[in-house]
Parts: structure tokens; sequence; C-alpha cells
């Protein structure tokens, strides 16, 4: 239906030039939907290429296989028709320059790998142009060579073509409108070298609804040069004398502007009540927000109680959409429980230091330091280490004490030791002498004094443990008791 609601006409005319071949290569393709045109120029330094041809086939049959007008579409029709020749079984890699129009008949886009050119005209007048992708254009586009293009020495020396093995990137234009009464030329070197751009925009100034006319007066212009060095050359021209305009496009104008005010509204009623729970939330958070300031408060005076039936109210009051933030007044409670912990052992700890049982009174203070640790709280942590420093101190105090009771019971004993021995060395010398004494007077035959001083010496004897001294008193008390009856009956 677009096609045949349109009127494009196309002419083309397309000639080797001063060469034995045409390397140029010219056709297009109107279905119902879109059309394309195609114009592709060999590069090579052989007299003939099939480059060319092979180009125009395979993009045009790439695009009557999934016709569209996409960027992305357009890129992959270059992008294989680039592998499909660089993977050619040629005698040379096949290179070429390439301009593509894809039209639906109301707008159209182009793309480019080359110096193969597109020339734009409305009511008559240059509208838009290609550019082309060589070094030489890009030195008079920065101002630095006055050069015109087409007598430029970098004029070929391309950075983007069909047949480059590395970073091919061609170039796609943005979709633009048609208009009833537009041109659409593309050309090929051979004529863009020997016809300047402002000969074209006379021709087509004065251009009617036949192409062929206009082509074929360009066509003279350069035959007219004679020029020496003349390449292959094309030039195509496609009239549009009519676009296709959609019969229902006011009708779906209509029917997206419905759409368009339907979501409209029901946009402006989400928005409303998204609105009103935002402002719900907001109060809750304003609410959250205090509870959470007067915990906080609570904290830094150390009201633990406080601060945790406050952080209680917080929970209640938080969005349990935000999972963040009940998991940061969760962590909050388990601090505070935890320093409401620490609080009880600093308390129970202090009793048992004060009933002296210091063991454990240590153990609740080191529980205490390990919560302290997790809480972060160098305060308490030194308050808490001080007091386990009292119970080390009350320990060395306890323990010296000890030591002195200990020392002096020592001493104690070793003084009664040296008195027990002082006493019993003098015991044993009594007990040596009074012996002595007995045997002395027992010689002098005085019996009676001898059995007296043996006698003393037997009990001394005994009083030191000495019982086999004192057996040798109990013979010699025998012994006075027998001679001092002898004496007697003697007398």
């Amino acid at each position: 239906m677009r096609k045949s609601n349109s009127i494009f006409k196309t002419a083309f005319v397309s000639e080797a030039g001063g060469g034995i071949a045409n390397n140029d290569y010219f056709a297009f393709v109107e279905d119902d939907d879109f059309a394309c045109y195609v114009l592709a120029a060999g590069i090579t330094d052989f007299e003939t290429s099939e480059a060319a041809k092979e180009v125009v086939e395979h993009l045009i049959l790439s695009f009557e296989e999934r016709p569209s007008m996409s960027k992305t579409t357009l890129l992959q029709y270059m992008n294989e028709t680039n592998e499909r020749l660089l993977s050619g079984s040629h005698a040379h890699r096949l290179k070429a320059s390439v301009i593509m129009i894809v039209t639906d008949y109301e707008k159209f886009r182009y793309v480019a790998a080359g110096n193969v050119r597109l020339r734009m005209y409305r009511q008559g007048r240059f509208f838009l142009k290609s550019s082309d992708m060589s070094l030489a254009n890009d030195l008079i586009e920065k101002g630095e060579n006055d050069t015109p293009l087409a007598k430029h020495e970098e004029r070929h020396n391309l950075y983007a073509y069909l047949g480059k093995k590395d970073f091919f990137k061609p170039f796609v234009s943005k979709v633009q409108k048609l208009a009833d009464a537009d041109i659409l030329t593309l050309y090929s070197r051979g004529l863009w070298e020997h016809v300047d751009e402002q000969e074209m925009d006379e021709i087509f100034a004065e251009a009617t609804d036949n192409p062929q006319e206009s082509v074929d007066m360009l066509e003279e212009i350069l035959l007219s040069r004679q020029p020496q060095d003349l390449k292959s050359y094309t030039v195509a021209a496609i009239f549009i004398n009519k676009i296709y305009r959609d019969p229902d496009r006011e009708r779906k104008r209509l029917f997206y502007m419905k759409i368009a005010v339907g979501v409209l509204i029901i946009l402006i009623i989400a928005g409303i009540i998204f609105y009103i729970f935002y402002k719900i939330r907001e109060n809750k958070m304003e609410q959250y927000l205090a509870v959470v300031q007067e915990a906080t408060s609570s904290i830094d005076v150390e009201n633990y109680h406080a601060a945790h039936d406050n952080y209680l109210k917080a929970l209640r009051h938080s969005d349990t959409n935000y999972k963040s933030v009940q998991i940061y007044i969760q962590r909050r409670l388990n601090t505070i429980e935890n320093s409401l912990e620490m609080d009880q052992f600093m308390a129970l700890g202090e009793y048992l230091f004060q009933t002296g049982e210091y063991d454990e009174a240590e153990n609740l203070y080191l529980k205490a330091n390990k919560l302290a640790a997790t809480l972060h709280n160098n305060k308490l942590r030194q308050k808490i280490t001080e007091s386990i420093e009292k119970i080390y101190d009350k320990r060395a105090e306890l323990q010296k004490a000890a030591e002195q009771q200990l020392n002096a019971k020592r001493q104690t004993a070793i003084n009664d030791a040296m008195k027990k021995g002082y006493e019993t060395f003098t015991q044993k010398n009594q007990a040596q002498e009074a012996e002595a004494d007995a045997r002395a007077f027992y010689a002098d035959k005085n019996f009676e004094e001898a059995k007296a001083k043996a006698t003393q010496a037997k009990e001394l004897y005994l009083e030191l443990g000495m019982k086999s001294k004192a057996a040798e008193m109990d013979i010699l008390i025998q012994q006075i008791s027998v001679d001092s009856m002898i004496s007697n009956a003697v007398k």
C-alpha cells in the first residue's frame, strides 16, 4: 500500500569512464513497505573489480530478507557484507566504497562507508549531504588544509570501507522525514572529481519531475570536460514526487491522544495516592526520628533503660519497607541490652569485691570488659580496668600480709627450736657432768655420792630421750649398790 500510494522515480547512468570495465554498480528495489537504493564503487589497482557488484547484490539480498530502517539492522547488513568480502576466494582482496538508502516512503535513513556520496534537495535547494570518510575530508573540516576535496591527494585515503579487516565502523544517519518534491542523488568519484557541487545544485534547481533529464545533463557536463583520468562514474537520482501519507494517521493520533490522556489521568491519581502515602510515611518518619533522638540523648547520659524503651517505640514507628532502618534499630537495641548486662556485671562485681570474693568479682569484671569491647566504649573499659586493678592490688596486699604472718611464725619456730636446742645442750652437759661425778665418786669409794650423781644423770638422760645412756646409769647404780653392801659387810 505504501508504494502504490506514493510516487518515487529513479534514473541513473553508470559507465566505465576511461577504463575498460565499469567498477561501479548501482541497484535498487522498491517493495510495498520499504525501498532500498545502493551505490558501490570498487577500490582496486587493477582494471576490473567485482567488488561493487558483489557488495550491492549482497546488501539488497540482506535487505529483502529482513527489510528494516533500524540502525542496528543497517549495521548488520554492512558487517555481514564486509565479512563476505574478507572471506572471499578471489585472487586479490575485494574492497569498495558504498552508500545505501532505505526508506518507508515517508522518511529515510542511509548508511555509508567510503567516499560514495549522497546529496539531497528540497524545493530545488540543497538540503543535506553525506561526508567522505577520508583523511582529506578530516583535514579540511579541521581547517588544516584548504585544497579542494576533489583535488586533495588524500581524498582516497579512507578510514572506512567494505573489505577493511580491523576497526570497520560505517556511518549510520538519523532518520530524516521526506517531503513532496524532494530529490536524493547518489554519485561516485568519477563524477565528483570533475563536476563540482555548485553545478549539480544548478541542474537540480531547475529539474522537472523526470529524473532522467537531470542525470543526462550531469553526464553531459562531465563528458564535456573530457578528463584524461576519468574513472568509472555513476550518478543516480531519486525524485520523490509524492510521499506516502497514512490515511489512519488522524485516527491513530486521536487514539494515541486518548491513551495519553488516560495514562495522564492514571499518573495523576497515582501521584495523589503516592503523595498521601508519602505524607503518612513522612509523619511516621518524623515520629521515628524524634524517638531515636530521645533514645540517643538517653544513651549520652547512660540512662540505658530509657533508651531501650525509646528504641522499642522507634521500632514500632519505623517503616517495615525500610529493612535497613529496622536493622539499625535492632542493632541499637542489642547494644543497649549489652550495656545493661554489662552494668549488672559491674554492680555484682563491686558487691563481690566488697565481700572479699575476689575471684568471682574478677570473672564478672572480665565479662563486662568483653561486652565493653563489642560496644567500643573506651571510657567503660578504662573503668573496668581500674576495678580489675583494685582486685589485683587487694590480692597483693593480702598476699603480703600472709607472707608477713608466715615469716613471723617461722621466726618463732626458729627461736623456739634454738631455745629448745640450747636447753637440750645444757641438760646434756649436766647429765654428762653428773655421770662423770658419779664415776669419780665410785672410784673414790664414795658410794653414797656416786649413787646420787648416777641417779641424777639417769633422770637427765631419760628427759633427753637417751635411753641407752639411762640404761648404763642403771647398771652403774646396781654396781655401786653391790659394792656398797660388800664394803659395809667387811667393816
